[in-house]
């Protein structure tokens, strides 16, 4: 798979990790769906890092 593809990827898990911390949100877990945030904005991080210095 291309680095494209790994970006691609990770930017729609992103995107799905936000709509579940709208659900977190909505459902009063405020850490929690800060937690899922932090997490998917690290993850979509890791794989631009990896596009660029590579």
């Amino acid at each position: 798979m291309t680095d494209i593809t790994f970006l691609i990827v990770a930017i729609l898990a992103g995107i799905h990790s936000y709509s579940y911390a709208l659900y977190e949100n909505k459902q009063g877990n405020r850490l929690g769906a800060f937690g899922v945030v932090l997490i998917s904005l690290a993850s979509i991080g890791v794989f631009v890092y990896r596009v660029v210095v590579e």
